[in-house]
């Protein structure tokens, strides 16, 4: 048994600490395209007149809301060409996300963030029309969702930074609202195709402004081969290459009028032969992810106050099988080890917001949540007892209260927040909140924040602001059930962190710059935390500090042509007290990134080039630095079609990531293999459909 829990630590009984899903395909997909007849509708002014939501929960300017944020607009998607999430974060200021196999998890999605390095975005919250994505269960980022599509999305708000004082746990490095509301129902379909048999079509339809009976109704399902690891290495010894395939299908429906609103999603993914715990295409691999969840809100007006009442309900499940150990390695001894998880997750969610308008100069946020997780599947599938190691003969279902992979523990918290935006005189204003949040089992976190904006003149303006945020131990990390080849959690902290931003805009008529510095100091880092037994435990050990800046710059060459940039620096980043064998971020996560968008509109031709660039970490071998070019044309052959089509990675770069610990192993010649390549260069074409009585350029 020793020898199993050395060699075969990495087993599907640590997956629920981290719910890895099949790795994600980087994929060049060119959105939808802008008719011939559109002045250019990507320009510097409709970027700055761009009303949000999320810094502050209600409805403000960029240049009202408080904290560091970035905003990308449906045309600017579009015109970014990436048709999921995880691929338009590496245009935001001090991010950059990739997708990794390991030889512990199929296809992580690493997310660095101010210089953090964090597999499965943990530490950031994701929500959609501000229902919460990220589940109680796993807490992070990814999770059932790193396919989530863009297709639907109207506006991605972002708050870059602590968001915890309005929006509660794992809101520490970053907030992220995905916004479907729209007053013009979308009339469009689509079908597109490429390399790496990519195949996806969708289409949107709907009736009725929002202020009225209205529906909105969107449906879409793609297939992809994935990516290509022509060199992985295999412990096992069975293979050398892989593909990496998916398919999934997502809709979503809404319809109210005015006052009520009713939402259903839902989002599925299934990978097969995919590369898992150092198996790949093997006829056995296969992973399974879902997504459901509905939301119904009620919007009132009562004198000088406006109320949002809303329910909501989510639900995720996760299933997945692989070759986990072969015949003669302890103790199995009768047949391969064939097993994986079969976890299914719920979540309710209520809430009550208020704006209470009191003068000119004052405005008071403020609001209560409740909610309550549980886990009503928390099994396996095995061919093993996954406790006895006694052989079964056949993949059998192994849910019963002896085997669960997690306790059957409730989550329930309860929160409450309020916010007071104090306006001094014309060029100085105010904003000081704090949330309290109490969750059961665990502790109670209270989450400041302080922020002072000074409008110097119509060109500069000067922000200040201090915040915390905390991220609690998910249900996976508390409630983990002890195993052979894991120790029962302990007492665990909430992580939490202390952030200080200043931050400087300046404004021309054609041109746009913003420069942010932050000090970031995450204290009770959660992670695995070895034991001398060789097992691993859960819990809290180290303190993480960064410091570094940020700095996004905007200007309108001409009228037909807009130049973005975004760049940022770490100055420093350091780990203390860490245990050994953790991926530290100070080796994994870069310290420069880089991404620009060029967007020019030749007569009725449409052109996006678009680049990315990071510096090379030091864990890596290959001292290479990352880099890519993306191009898309865009071209309208009528009224209500068009064809699109570009080219992902130009110069067929290899996107190389650091494994941390013992890496992926050795390779054929014996050398040690941390890093690996993905995708190369994809072309792809597509075509789209305007119809309907919305089809006209106007309309978008």
């Amino acid at each position: 048994m020793d020898l199993l829990c050395r060699r075969w630590r990495p087993l599907w009984l640590l997956l629920p600490l981290s719910l890895s899903l099949p790795p994600l395909a980087f994929v060049a997909s060119a959105a939808e395209p802008l008719a011939a007849d559109d002045l250019f509708a990507l320009d510097l002014d409709s970027l700055r007149n761009v009303k949000i939501v999320t810094a502050a929960r209600r409805e403000q300017s960029l240049d009202e809301a408080p904290g560091s944020l970035t905003v990308f607009t449906r045309e600017e998607i579009q015109s970014l060409g990436v048709r999921t999430l995880d691929e338009l974060l590496n245009f935001v200021p001090g991010m950059r996300t990739y997708n990794f196999v390991g030889p512990d998890t199929s296809g992580k999605t690493v997310i660095e963030t101010r210089g953090v390095y964090e597999p499965y975005g943990h530490m950031i919250l994701l929500l959609l029309d501000g229902q919460r994505l990220s589940a109680a269960y796993n807490g992070n980022f990814t999770g059932a969702n790193r396919w989530l599509s863009l297709t639907p999305i109207e506006r991605v708000e972002i708050i870059r930074g602590p968001g915890s004082a309005l929006y509660g746990g794992n809101a520490m490095l970053a907030v992220i609202n995905l916004i479907t509301a729209h007053d013009t129902p979308r009339q469009t379909a689509l079908i597109e195709t490429g390399d790496f048999d990519h195949v996806r079509t969708a289409v949107q339809t709907g009736a009725g402004a929002l202020s009225e009976p209205h529906w909105r109704a969107w449906l879409e399902w793609q297939r992809d081969h994935g990516d290509d690891y022509d060199d992985a290495f295999d412990p096992l010894g069975s293979q050398s290459g892989t593909r990496d395939p998916h398919r999934g299908r997502d809709a979503l429906l809404s319809a109210g009028n005015d006052a009520v609103e009713l939402q259903l999603r839902h989002h599925w993914r299934r990978s097969d032969d995919f590369y898992l715990l150092g198996h790949m295409a093997n006829g056995i691999n296969y992973s399974e992810t879902e997504q459901n969840n509905a939301r119904l809100s009620w919007q009132l007006h009562s004198g000088n106050q406006d109320w949002t009442l809303a329910a909501a309900w989510l639900q995720a499940s996760w299933d997945g099988l692989t070759e986990l150990a072969p015949q003669g390695v302890p103790p199995f001894f009768a047949a391969d080890f064939i097993g994986g998880p079969a976890l299914k997750h719920e979540e309710w969610q209520f809430a009550a917001d208020a704006i209470w308008s009191i003068d000119a100069d004052n405005i008071v946020n403020y609001g209560l949540a409740y909610e309550d997780a549980s886990i009503p599947r928390s099994a396996a599938y095995g061919n093993y007892d996954t406790r006895s190691f006694v052989y079964l003969g056949d993949v059998v279902l192994q849910d019963d209260d002896a085997h669960r992979i997690v306790s059957d523990t409730d989550r329930q918290l309860r929160g409450g927040y309020v916010q007071w935006d104090h306006r001094f005189d014309a060029d100085w204003r105010g904003v000081l909140g704090v949330r309290v949040d109490d969750y059961h089992p665990g502790e109670r976190a209270v989450t400041p924040r302080a922020t002072l904006l000074w409008r110097r003149d119509r060109h500069n303006q000067l922000e200040l602001q201090y915040a915390e945020a905390y991220r609690p131990p998910s249900q996976a990390d508390q409630f983990i059930q002890e195993t052979p080849v894991v120790a029962a959690s302990t007492v665990i902290e909430p992580m939490e962190s202390q952030t200080l931003e200043a931050s400087w805009q300046y404004r021309e008529e054609n041109w746009d710059s913003n420069l942010t510095l932050y000090a970031l100091n995450i204290d009770n880092l959660i992670g695995r935390i070895p034991q001398s037994d060789g097992r691993v435990r859960v819990g809290n050990s180290g303190e993480l500090h960064t410091r570094g800046i940020e700095w996004n710059y905007s200007r309108q060459m001409r009228d037909d042509w807009l130049l973005r940039l975004n760049v940022s620096h770490v100055f420093a980043a350091e780990t203390r007290g860490a245990p050994p064998d953790v991926a530290l971020s100070e080796n994994f996560a870069s310290r420069d990134v880089l991404s620009f968008s060029s967007h020019w509109q030749v007569e009725q031709l449409r052109i996006d080039l678009l680049g990315q660039w990071a510096r090379a970490v030091a864990a890596l071998d290959d001292n290479r630095d990352y880099g890519q070019w993306h191009l898309q044309l865009r071209y309208p052959l009528a009224a209500q079609w068009e064809l699109y089509g570009g080219v992902r990675n130009i110069g067929d770069q290899d996107v190389l990531a650091a494994e941390p610990g013992r890496g992926l192993g050795t390779d054929s010649n014996g050398e040690v293999v941390r890093e690996l390549p993905q995708r190369g260069r994809q072309w792809l074409i597509g075509l789209r459909w305007r119809f309907g009585s919305e089809s006209s350029p106007a309309a978008e």
